[in-house]
């Protein structure tokens, strides 16, 4: 009995190693195609998110990072729901804080040596979401500020008029803004 359980362990030791060592096929009994070094290779995905309608200095970043594994270089195209985008044709894509950059994205990588080869992005959704009243009154204090600071060209007495400006426009604007939001 110890022989036949021996004789079997070595068996299967035998068969596993001839497992391993056979060339995997595909399901038509074919041998896998080689990956095409001209193909390029997305190797970070684009993120989607949301960002505040009208915000001030704020953009919202897509980013996608890709190679050819043969070197070739790559370009860019990107879309927003479907549709080609003109002139964004970089790794990424700052969308303005406006609630028309909201919506589902994606790029299109293409080896610009080998136009044939090209790999599409995960589709990401983008939301824009209007502001809260308080982020509103925030927005309008930050356009007054920039706009006075902006106005001097980034002096001493241009930040003392936007302090001054968000200081004397607020107690109008914020009453404004909330009367504005009751009725929407």
């Amino acid at each position: 009995m110890k022989l036949s359980k021996r004789l079997l362990s070595v068996l299967l030791v035998l068969v596993l190693a001839l497992t391993l060592a056979m060339p995997a096929f595909a399901e038509n009994g074919e041998p896998p195609e080689e990956p095409n070094p001209a193909m390029p290779v997305i190797t970070v995905q684009p993120q989607g998110g949301s960002f505040v309608v009208g915000s001030l200095l704020t953009f919202f970043e897509l980013r996608v990072q890709a190679h050819a594994p043969n070197g070739d270089p790559v370009y860019f195209h990107w879309y927003q729901d479907g549709v080609r985008v003109p002139g964004a044709l970089s790794s990424f894509r700052n969308l303005r804080a406006v609630a028309e950059s909201g919506g589902y994205h994606h790029v299109v990588v293409r080896n610009r040596n080998n136009l044939q080869y090209y790999v599409v992005s995960e589709t990401v959704r983008v939301d824009a979401v209007e502001p809260t009243f308080f982020q509103r009154a925030w927005q309008i204090l930050q356009w007054v500020f920039w706009g006075g600071f902006a106005l001097f060209t980034f002096s001493p007495l241009a930040l003392a008029i936007g302090i001054g400006g968000a200081l004397l426009v607020a107690p109008i604007v914020l009453p404004i803004t909330w009367i504005v939001n009751l009725f929407r």
